[in-house]
């Protein structure tokens, strides 16, 4: 690149200077987006909100309410580690337990004429099988 009006133009390419240009919101902004939390808990896998197909495309359209269960129970997980009664402990550990073993994918094994709601369970080397009751749908 030569002069240009008796001034000399960079030799080289700058993307900074044209990164201002498309910056279209701050980060303060887009961390208080209702809509760009719920998809970002939606493909981390949160329970609340894995199974949402369609985020409306407007935050206006998203309800204000729709992570008061998903702050609840984080405060849930916060409170349980701070019980002293050692009754209440164990059972929000049973109920966390549970939640995590709903969460998991299951599988269906046949045998002879029994079918079993199963889920895999990984632990130290081992493989063991949660029966978990019938299958209602077999």
């Amino acid at each position: 690149i030569g002069h240009v009006d008796g001034t000399e133009a960079p030799k080289y390419f700058r993307l900074n200077q044209l990164e201002g240009e498309t910056e279209f919101v701050t980060q303060d902004e887009l961390d208080r987006s209702r809509r760009v939390k719920l998809i970002s808990l939606r493909d981390q896998g949160v329970p609340e909100f894995k199974n949402y197909k369609m985020i409306p495309a407007r935050e206006r359209d998203i309800p204000a309410n729709v992570f008061e269960a998903y702050e609840k129970r984080q405060r849930g997980e916060q409170a349980e580690e701070e019980t002293e009664d050692e009754l209440c402990a164990h059972r929000m550990a049973v109920t966390k337990f549970l939640n995590k073993v709903r969460a998991m994918p299951h599988q269906i094994i046949s045998n002879q004429n029994t079918k079993l709601l199963v889920r895999k369970h990984f632990d130290s080397k081992r493989l063991y099988w949660i029966v978990l009751g019938f299958c209602p749908y077999c």
